[in-house]
């Protein structure tokens, strides 16, 4: 997944989970560096300027249910995360990345999510999951689990805080491991985009190395580490000047 933000950086792209930014930088491993949700993080810079970051853990799957141990410790990771500064005064997301969905997830988790950013206050949030016929049990129901996650970690749980949390957390679902894998096509196509046009024919191995580089830098994500750019592609794997220098953390 960190390969697939890279390349989204190399691109030019637009970063999943943080529409209409650029990527300034891709951070595998950042738990030293003050990021809960260290896996990945993606710092970058929106269309007036603004700096917008996104912290990403990674998981499998998720049930999102009261015996998900894993789902008490990303909640407790996103509490952690929103008591940074930046998390009041800039675009400040957090998310859990997982390989496979469900329906729970899709017709109850990402629709409360869905709410907890359109409704305007924390009042309105709460009253349309109290309702009934309105809101479904299942999304009662998650959003009961999110509350009693925080409890659990000694965090605030009331309306206000629950809404505020749920506004900036966000379930990305990356299928790289399902047989025909959407993503690992998008993945193959922009590879095509960042390499020098007579080399195009060679996104498959690209990506290949892009991947692994990837690990290897992960492996690395010590702090006295220095950053890595784009460059270090070029001489070792002989892709031509299409890429852009870009540094990856």
């Amino acid at each position: 997944m960190g390969a697939f933000y890279t390349l989204s950086m190399l691109a030019d792209g637009e970063p999943r989970g943080l529409v209409g930014a650029r990527i300034q930088s891709v951070a595998l491993q950042q738990r030293i560096a003050g990021h809960p949700l260290d896996d990945i993080v993606i710092h970058a810079t929106n269309a007036d300027g603004s700096q917008a970051t996104l912290e990403i853990q990674a998981k499998r799957t998720l049930t999102f249910t009261a015996s998900d141990a894993e789902f008490v410790d990303v909640v407790g990771q996103v509490w952690q995360a929103a008591q940074k500064p930046a998390f009041e005064t800039e675009r400040y997301e957090t998310a859990v990345a997982i390989s496979r969905t469900t329906t729970r997830i899709e017709q109850a988790v990402q629709e409360v999510l869905n709410w907890a950013r359109q409704l305007p206050d924390a009042a309105t949030f709460a009253s349309n999951i109290r309702r009934k016929g309105f809101a479904s049990d299942a999304m009662r129901s998650f959003v009961a689990v999110f509350a009693d996650n925080l409890a659990r970690h000694g965090a605030p749980n009331d309306n206000q805080t629950v809404w505020r949390l749920l506004r900036r957390f966000q379930v990305l679902v990356f299928d790289f491991e399902a047989v025909g894998s959407e993503y690992t096509h998008r993945a193959r196509e922009r590879c095509r985009f960042v390499l020098a046009t007579d080399q195009a024919h060679a996104q498959a191995i690209f990506g290949r190395t892009l991947s692994s580089t990837q690990k290897s830098l992960r492996k690395q994500a010590a702090p006295e580490a220095g950053p890595r750019s784009s460059e270090s592609y070029r001489p070792k794997r002989g892709f031509g000047s299409g890429m852009p220098s870009i540094w990856v953390a």
